[in-house]
């Protein structure tokens, strides 16, 4: 990928609006567990821009197509990936979001979604269709992880009076 970057050099510009652009989801933060279907579902965090950037992570479909890959090349190059959804340019721009082609060293293929809002994030999670339906036995392991490098936390703070 580090070679794509260097070989390439420029941003490419996204002209498909009926191609997509890929989430992957991460546990446990872009999950919520569900009591009543007691199974792990997509957060409205999992749509929220990153605090780094303010743009929300994703891969583009037209761009792995123009190189011959599958959509779901990169899928799951991220930690604790357990799932992915995707909406379509069409459906970015249409809620007022732009979306374009930011390449990182390690992933040609990136790219970012920017404007999103509170209200814009609600309306994107309604846009999102499941592409790999989440790994519920790997979301569960993430959370017990968490959940446990809490408590460890907790067990060495010291008191405070």
């Amino acid at each position: 990928m580090k070679f794509m970057c260097r070989w390439r050099r420029r941003r490419s510009q996204l002209f498909r609006s009926d191609l997509r652009l890929v989430r992957t989801l991460q546990a446990p933060e872009q999950l919520v567990w569900n009591k009543a279907t007691g199974a792990w579902e997509i957060s409205s965090a999992a749509f929220g821009p990153s605090s780094k950037d303010r743009c929300l992570s994703i891969d583009i479909e037209e761009l792995l197509d123009y190189d011959g890959l599958n959509v779901l090349t990169l899928y799951p190059t991220m930690p604790r990936a357990v799932g992915a959804v995707t909406f379509t340019v069409a459906e970015v721009t249409a809620l007022g979001l732009q979306a374009e082609h930011q390449p990182v060293p390690t992933n040609w293929y990136h790219g970012g979604v920017m404007g999103i809002t509170e209200n814009k994030k609600k309306k994107l999670k309604l846009a999102a269709k499941e592409l790999v339906a989440i790994d519920q036995e790997a979301a569960q392991r993430h959370d017990d992880e968490k959940q446990a490098r809490i408590q460890r936390a907790a067990s060495v703070a010291p008191a405070s009076f």
